[in-house]
C-alpha cells in the first residue's frame, strides 16, 4: 500500500518537473541572446554637392563602459576623398587614431579609459568629394574588436550606408553677390514707396 503511494506522488510530481525543465530550458536560450546584442554602429545615408566637402557622422548606441572600438571603414575612392577624423561628443576623455591602409580603407580606433556609456555621435569623417553627379559610394562599417573596462569583449552590429553625389551648389563668387543683390532691391523698394508717398 505504501509503495502504491508513493508511485503515484512521483507521478504527480513528474509533470511540474517537467514544466521546470522547460523554463529553465527557455531561459538559458534567452539569457545569451539578450546579452549579446551589444552596442549599435551606424552611419545615415546622406546627398552631398560634388565638390563640396562631407562630414560623416558614425553613430553609436548601447553602449556600457565601452573603452576600445575598433573599426574599418570602407568607401569608393573615386568618389570620395579622406581628409581628416575627430571624436564625437559621447567620449569625454578618449583618443582616436586613423590610418588609410589603402584607398577607401580606413582602420580607426578609440580608446576611452573612462568608458562610453551614451549614445550618441561616436565620432566624425571629413571628406571631399570628387565624385561626378550621379555617382554613388557604398559605406562600410566592420567591427575589428570592441572591449569594456573589464577587458571584456563587446558584441557588435554595423550598419552601412550610402552617399550620393548631387550637382554643384551655388558657387561661391555668386554666392558674395547676394548680400549686395537684396540691397539693391531693397533700396529700390524704398525708392519707389517713397515716390508714392509724395504724391
Amino acid at each position: 500500500m505504501r509503495g502504491e503511494i508513493m508511485k503515484n506522488h512521483i507521478h504527480k510530481t513528474q509533470p511540474v518537473t517537467d514544466v521546470l525543465l522547460f523554463f529553465l530550458a527557455i531561459a538559458l536560450i534567452i539569457i545569451p541572446v539578450a546579452g549579446a546584442e551589444g552596442v549599435e554602429v551606424s552611419i545615415q545615408d546622406l546627398s552631398v554637392a560634388t565638390g563640396s566637402s562631407l562630414i560623416l557622422p558614425i553613430s553609436l548606441q548601447n553602449a556600457e563602459e565601452l573603452s576600445e572600438a575598433n573599426l574599418e571603414i570602407s568607401y569608393d575612392p573615386s568618389v570620395l576623398k579622406f581628409t581628416r577624423i575627430e571624436l564625437g561628443g559621447i567620449s569625454q576623455n578618449g583618443i582616436i587614431e586613423a590610418t588609410e591602409t589603402k584607398p577607401g580603407t580606413i582602420e580607426v580606433n578609440v580608446a576611452d579609459n573612462s568608458g562610453i556609456s551614451q549614445d550618441g555621435e561616436l565620432m566624425k569623417l571629413s571628406f571631399s568629394v570628387t565624385g561626378a553627379e550621379g555617382t554613388t559610394s557604398p559605406i562600410s562599417i566592420t567591427s575589428r574588436g570592441f572591449q569594456n573596462l573589464d577587458k571584456n569583449d563587446v558584441p557588435t552590429m554595423t550598419n552601412g550606408g550610402k552617399i550620393t553625389v548631387t550637382g554643384p551648389g551655388l558657387k561661391a563668387p555668386m554666392a558674395g553677390y547676394i548680400p549686395a543683390i537684396a540691397l539693391f532691391f531693397a533700396i529700390g523698394f524704398f525708392i519707389l514707396k517713397g515716390g508714392k508717398l509724395k504724391k
